[in-house]
């Protein structure tokens, strides 16, 4: 059999069918010839002479025609399952770079459940980072993000099969202060260093390294009686950089019964203003226990007031910035120790009566006593019995009633 040239054509062209021949009022001659589609094609084919044999050819070829069914669509493929679904971001500024973990660490994420009003509503969870990445149950959160000082909030939503990349704009500086006790001195890490802004304020001390909202800033710095305070503006997105210079000098105090004879008791000792108010008082500004100790005081003149039990007084001070100043403060006193059986009240009283004939009492005590006297004369009673004792700078005395 030769194949018709439109059989080639689709052959050569890839076409794959297969095609029924019905041959209608064709001799046996004419249906060999057309015959031959059919066989190679796979098909039938039929002879139909009249009416009847036409219907049946083309009922049986259209019954065994195949009709191609279109297949089952494959079903969409589930989405891969979420490492997260939060995914925050912040910096200190509207379009700035964001904050990243080798900048600062100490960014606080905070959610929290929606409040009727929109605000923080009842506490959820909390995370650390700016690198963070958390999974929360769908729904609406109020979310709060917080470095050092400087805080920011928004709603935000959490969709199923969705990650949520809220951001947030803390409009903040960094601030670092250096606190000096005078200029050229190294950095002081006992300084206090109060930082304050509108409605609220922070406390640091030493160095300060901080995030503090934009804005006018109070920064008050403390070292030891002294205090300084500085207005700063800061900007969003900026650092201030500063040394704080306050302005200090060093009073040493050392306090001694006699000179050379230094004491080792908890002597009292408080730093007050030269200049008197016009009640008379005295301002304080310092004070301590110990027979030897260092102030940090602001430039001035001040008055040391010294009490160790019944020895007291007081001695000038000036102090100048950057400067240290030695004071030595005698108290020409000595010691008296009372041997008392019983239990019976020991009273000290000085020997020289007042104008009115009374004596001053200086010291008492159940029982045996023990105290620091300045130099000069008493008289001990115990019951109705006195005795008369001379108590020398330096010097400890002892008395006994057995």
């Amino acid at each position: 059999m030769i194949p018709v040239p439109w059989e080639v054509s689709l052959e050569g062209q890839g076409v794959d069918f297969t095609a029924h021949v019905v041959g209608f009022g064709l001799t046996d001659e004419e249906g060999k010839q057309v015959a031959c589609l059919a066989e190679n094609t796979g098909g039938q084919y039929l002879a139909a002479n009249d009416e009847t044999g036409l219907a049946k050819a083309l009922e049986t070829t259209v019954a065994e025609a195949v009709i191609p069914v279109a297949p089952e669509p494959k079903p969409e493929p589930k989405p891969a399952p979420l490492d997260y679904n939060f995914k925050p971001s912040a910096s200190f500024i509207e379009g700035g770079p964001d904050i990243v973990d080798d900048q600062r660490i100490d960014l606080v994420w905070k959610w929290y459940t929606v409040a009727a009003d929109g605000g923080e509503g009842e506490y959820v969870g909390t995370n650390y980072h700016s690198a963070y990445r958390g999974m929360l149950d769908p729904g609406d959160y109020f979310v709060t993000a917080t470095m050092a000082n400087a805080s920011v909030s928004q709603k935000v939503t959490i969709k199923t099969g969705k990650v949520a990349e809220p951001h947030f704009v803390l409009n903040a500086a960094m601030i670092k202060l250096h606190p000096r006790p005078f200029e050229g001195a190294d950095l002081d890490k006992g300084a206090t260093v109060t930082l304050k802004w509108a409605g609220d304020q922070a406390t640091n001390y030493g160095d300060v390294s901080t995030i503090v909202p934009a804005g006018d800033i109070v920064a008050e710095v403390k070292i030891g009686a002294a205090v300084v305070s500085e207005n700063l503006t800061a900007v969003a997105g900026e650092t201030i950089d500063k040394d704080i210079v306050v302005g200090i000098g060093l009073a040493h105090i050392a306090t001694e019964y006699i000179e050379d004879m230094a004491i080792d008791d908890d002597v009292f000792l408080e730093i007050s203003k030269a200049k008197k108010s016009l009640d008379g008082s005295r301002e304080s500004v310092a004070s301590g226990y110990g027979g030897e100790q260092s102030f940090e005081l602001p430039p001035g003149d001040y008055v040391v007031s010294y009490k160790l039990d019944a020895a007291d007084g007081e001695k000038p001070l000036s102090v100048t910035a950057g400067e240290r100043t030695d004071l030595i403060v005698v108290i020409d006193a000595g010691v008296l120790a009372v041997t008392a059986p019983g239990n019976d009240f020991v009273e000290i009283f000085y020997a020289k009566k007042d104008i009115k004939g009374n004596r001053k009492s200086a010291a008492g005590n159940y029982g045996n006593l023990e105290t620091t006297l300045p130099a000069g004369d008493y008289i001990v009673v115990r019951k109705e019995v006195e005795k008369p004792v001379s108590i020398s700078a330096g010097e400890r005395s002892e008395l006994s009633f057995e």
